[in-house]
């Protein structure tokens, strides 16, 4: 559906045992050779859901840019382990806090 209407979707499968923050980098990576391509920032978006949902939130804090666009579907840490390797990424400090606030770990 979205290739009919002139979008170009970048999905893969990854598997399950990834650590969120350094799957992001590879994604950070993607979107940066896409910039480099000329495509212009408000024409890209990141979209997950679950751990992808996560995953989307570290590449926002790695790439800084607030004219991609970014959907979050019930994204959030699901065990103390993965919200370690999070909570030092700048700009999720405060959705940390209230994940741990809220005990949602």
């Amino acid at each position: 559906a979205f290739a009919n209407s002139g979008f170009k979707v970048i999905s893969e499968v990854r598997s399950r045992d990834i650590v969120p923050s350094e799957y992001a980098k590879k994604i950070v990576d993607q979107v940066k050779r896409l910039l480099d391509a000329g495509v212009p920032p408000e024409h890209i978006s990141i979209a997950g859901h679950s751990k992808g949902g996560v995953i989307a939130l570290c590449v926002a804090s790695h790439l800084g840019n607030p004219k991609i666009g970014y959907i979050i579907m019930a994204g959030g840490v699901t065990s103390k382990r993965l919200s370690r390797s999070i909570r030092t990424l700048p700009g999720l400090e405060a959705i940390f806090y209230l994940f741990m606030r809220h005990q949602i770990v």
